[in-house]
């Protein structure tokens, strides 16, 4: 499917963005956050390709993996805390 393609290149475009950010600087990871959009759009696709008992198991591991990924990066935080330019 046409549309399907799109979102998918739009996925794997944000995907190349993300993984450059441990060669370069994390302003690549800033760039990756605006193809999330593809991902969004082309998981639900993706699993609804499953047979429907296997569905429900890889719903809840994506759920999962999320979960534990935004934890993740709620904990990886450098302890910098935001100041406004006025302070600094």
């Amino acid at each position: 499917d046409k549309k399907d393609t799109l979102f998918i290149s739009i996925s794997v475009l944000g995907m190349a963005f993300y993984s450059m950010r441990y060669i370069g600087t994390q302003a690549l990871e800033r760039i990756s956050f605006y193809f999330l959009i593809g991902q969004a759009i082309v998981l639900p696709t993706v699993i609804g390709k499953f047979e429907p008992r296997s569905r429900k198991i890889i719903n809840m591991a994506v759920c999962a993996l999320s979960i534990a990924l935004f934890v993740y990066r709620l904990n990886a935080t450098y302890g910098i805390e935001y100041m406004f330019f006025w302070e600094g």
